[in-house]
């Protein structure tokens, strides 16, 4: 379809669905269809106000943490799907619903996995992802932590702590250095 068919397609499915959220612009709404692969250019606009409507039941993104991650005499769970952000929010953490420790910059282009491991663990049957109170960053297949997947093997450091750098590394340390880093 050339590009001004295109464009029309999409100005009407604006007008007629009112698809574009208040503060879109429709260049905005335009680049959002495109990505998404919306079925208004195969010619079902009704796709894209289910698809919509999707994105508006979607959890914000404003369910985020913080770093360093720091236990302190109990463990921390990583929420699924939550992005942990450095300090200068140019990277983030995140335990994916697919059950990949991942790390992203702040533009989504992935850094470093669990996937990307040279010896990469069945990272598809990751339930719980968890900084121990003992120093350890491990992931879990079973909900009452019997089975492990992968560990930094860092356990016996209470008082350790996790940290995204600015370069994307994820950090284990101690006040005496570092115990883990993901490069």
């Amino acid at each position: 379809m050339n590009s001004s068919l295109r464009s029309l397609a999409l100005l009407t499915a604006l007008l007629t669905l009112g698809a574009c959220a208040d503060s879109e612009t429709a260049d905005e709404y335009t680049d959002r269809v495109d990505e998404s692969e919306t079925a208004v250019l195969a010619g079902d606009p009704g796709d894209l106000a289910a698809s919509d409507a999707e994105e508006a039941d979607a959890a914000p993104e404003a369910d985020t943490g913080s770093f360093p991650i720091a236990p302190s005499g109990s463990d921390i769970e990583l929420v699924p799907g939550q992005r942990y952000y450095n300090d200068s929010e140019s990277h983030y953490l995140v335990f994916q619903e697919d059950g990949n420790l991942v790390v992203y910059t702040s533009e989504d282009e992935p850094t470093w996995s669990l996937y990307l491991l040279d010896n990469p663990p069945d990272w598809r049957s990751n339930v719980r992802a968890k900084m121990q109170a003992d120093g350890n960053l491990v992931t879990y297949s079973s909900a009452d932590d019997t089975e492990s997947t992968w560990d930094t093997d860092t356990y016996g450091h209470p008082g350790a702590e996790l940290d995204l750098d600015d370069d994307g590394t994820l950090r284990i340390s101690t006040p005496n250095g570092d115990l883990w880093t993901s490069d």
